[in-house]
């Protein structure tokens, strides 16, 4: 997929489901993000999750 395609197909969502997450999802989740590339390599993401 071209950048140009993922921003058209951009959507933002605003209506979520009532249900739960389990916590070893938002675990692993919060783990990817903080291994994520930063915008200009600056590493913003010094905060503390508790789940």
């Amino acid at each position: 997929m071209k950048v140009s395609e993922a921003v058209a197909q951009r959507a933002s969502i605003r209506n979520f489901l009532d249900t739960s997450v389990s916590q070893v999802t938002i675990k692993e989740l919060l783990t990817k993000a903080s291994r994520s590339p930063s915008g200009g390599n600056l590493q913003p993401n010094l905060g503390e999750y508790s789940c």
